[in-house]
């Protein structure tokens, strides 16, 4: 599932969406990808890019009641490297260090300019290939239907599922294929966001006074 470039809309609609703490850290990036169908790291990228073009508020780092987390110690680091080494997910790591998801993603991006963990993950096992074939499920249109689920059982990341998806129905160990004149849920869920935004903020004609009319 290559990159894609953000659309107006989904901007629009990330920005009315994003929720944050009280330290002003995005707190339901899970649920915005898979709302827009990229990857968790893509909606934190997002967030911040927008915080630096000042449409959405800057993180609190001076909060006194609820202060910024200090840096990562060395233990930590080896246990994010070990960690993600080993095809833990990210979400997963957040919770044992209790940190924000986004704080793990940028250390791990930290990480690996420091060569510490490479950018190349492990191979797929065939247990792995077996419980992508066994639980995988699709909605009506042949689209990926359950892709957290998958995540949680191989440790994958949401792209190296989409992608291992993709290279199964090449091989033929996927047999269903999508119907690409229909969209996928996340293309739907947003469309049908707007349609709804459109039918609540429709005018209704102005009624034309009956002197105006006989003119």
């Amino acid at each position: 599932m290559k990159n894609r470039k953000w659309t107006d809309q989904e901007i629009l609609l990330l920005k009315n969406k994003v929720t944050f703490n009280e330290q002003g850290l995005t707190n339901n990036a899970l649920e915005l990808s898979i709302l827009f169908g990229r990857e968790v790291g893509a909606i934190y990228r997002r967030v911040y890019r927008l915080r630096k073009e000042g449409e959405l508020p800057d993180i609190y780092y001076d909060d006194p009641i609820y202060p910024f987390r200090k840096n990562y110690t060395s233990r930590e680091d080896r246990f994010i490297a070990n960690a993600f080494k080993s095809g833990t997910p990210v979400r997963g790591i957040a919770e044992v260090l209790d940190r924000s998801e986004g704080s793990v993603y940028a250390r791990i991006v930290k990480l690996r300019d420091l060569k510490i963990i490479d950018y190349r993950r492990k191979n797929w096992s065939e247990n792995e290939c077996k419980l992508l074939v066994a639980h995988s499920k699709f909605d009506q249109f042949g689209y990926l239907a359950n892709v957290n689920e998958l995540m949680r059982l191989t440790g994958r990341s949401r792209c190296a599922v989409f992608k291992k998806i993709e290279l199964m129905r090449k091989t033929g160990e996927i047999q269903v294929l999508p119907d690409r004149s229909h969209t996928n849920q996340a293309s739907r869920a947003i469309s049908n966001y707007y349609y709804q935004l459109h039918v609540c903020t429709k005018k209704e004609p102005t009624p034309v006074p009956a002197s105006v009319d006989q003119m």
